[in-house]
Parts: structure tokens; sequence; C-alpha cells
């Protein structure tokens, strides 16, 4: 039985993350799976979008399986993916978009969206510094422009004006105190 792409990508990384771990354990899993993506050298030509996309998200999944992490480190899964690019898909008004990803976090939402609706230029937001390297991260693996702004979504800021905003908002995650106004 011959592997599939989706299987050698797989198998790629996750080869590639734990002979980073094995150079430096100091790091966890996931800062080792995001070195990985950034120094993997893929053959563009051979893979499909959709195979690396999913082969860097059961990458994740595993890395999860091996080391726990935070809830706010969780991914976005796929069903929840599909069905926000399907709205992006049903509401866009034009054929070129700036989409919004609020609480960014891995990138993983936003890439699923890119998976099944063109015309997309993406902007996250993403405070966790872990998360918005890794977005990063896959960005750069997947070769997908991404502007990424490292900042608190519910904190004002100067962002680029977007035509929809999407966000698979975090598990209380709250690093900032709420100001509340005294009335």
């Amino acid at each position: 039985m011959t592997k599939s792409n989706l299987e050698e990508v797989y198998q790629l990384i996750v080869d590639e993350t734990e002979a980073v771990l094995k150079d430096n354990n100091e790091i966890s899993r996931i800062e080792a799976l995001m070195e990985s993506l950034l120094t993997l050298q893929i053959d563009d030509g051979k893979y499909e979008y959709a195979d690396l996309r999913k082969a860097v998200q059961f990458a994740y999944l595993y890395q999860l399986n091996e080391e726990s992490v935070q809830a706010n480190h969780q991914l976005t899964p796929d069903s929840i993916g599909y069905l926000i690019s399907h709205l992006v898909d049903l509401f866009k008004e034009k054929d070129h978009i700036n989409l919004l990803d609020a609480g960014s976090g891995t990138g993983h939402l936003s890439m699923t969206v890119k998976e099944h609706v063109d015309e997309v230029n993406f902007h996250g937001v993403e405070v966790d510094p872990v998360l918005s390297r890794f977005n990063v991260a896959l960005c750069d693996f997947l070769k997908v422009p991404m502007d990424i702004y490292p900042h608190n979504i519910i904190e004002p800021a100067k962002l680029e004006k977007v035509d929809i905003a999407i966000g698979d908002l975090p598990i209380g995650y709250y690093p900032l105190p709420v100001e509340r106004s005294e009335e």
C-alpha cells in the first residue's frame, strides 16, 4: 500500500518536529511544530493545498495528544471552518474581499476558509504570542499571505477596513482585565 500525499506530508512534519525537539527539549511541542513548519522544505507542485493544511492539522492534534495545552490553544474544528467558509462564500458581495479573523489563534480557521473561498485577503488579530507566531508559521508553510496583528481584539485598534469578520473565540482566555465604567 502506498502512502497518500496527506500521510506523506504529515510524516515529514512529525519527523521534523521530533528532530527539533531532540535538538531543543526546552520548548513545547507546539513551538517545535512551529519551528518545523518554518524550516521544512516542501515541493510546492507535488501536494495540494488541502493535503498540506490537513497534514498540519493532524500534526498539531498529534502534538496535543503528546503534551497537554491550555484550552485556548485548541484548533478550530474543520466542521466549523466548513460552515464559516460556506457563510463567507454566501455573503460576500464582491469578487475580492478583506476578511478579519478575530482571535485568529493558530490560523486554522482562516486557512480552512482559504481552502474553500477564492480571492480573500486575510487579516488576523491574536493576543497570545505562541498562537500568533504559530499563525505566521502556518501561513508561511501554506504560502498564504495574512496580516497578523498581535493585539487583543477587545481593545480599540487601527485595523484595515474589512468586508467580513469571522472568529472562533477562545475558551476563557482574557489576558487583560475588562474595565467597567461607573454609572
